[in-house]
């Protein structure tokens, strides 16, 4: 079976990062640790399609209430 193959160094850092970020790089850090879970080494460890939908949307539902509070408090 082959590697997962390497996020950059810039990507890797936010991963392992836990300091509060900005909406972008909130995503970006929700994406790289997707991607974790979908290229894990044993395909039952993986999330479901089913999971991976609802994650997406519930990301998207939570960064979409945050713009919309940015706006607000403007």
């Amino acid at each position: 079976m082959g590697e997962r193959p390497r996020l950059t160094e810039e990507l890797e850092a936010l991963v392992q990062s836990d300091s509060k970020l900005g909406t972008e790089s909130e995503t970006l850090r929700f994406l790289a640790k997707l991607y974790y879970q979908c290229t894990e080494k044993n395909p039952s460890d993986r999330p479901s399609a089913e999971s991976i939908y609802n994650s997406l949307v519930d990301h998207a539902r939570s960064v979409t209430g945050s713009k919309s509070s940015e706006s607000e408090q403007e």
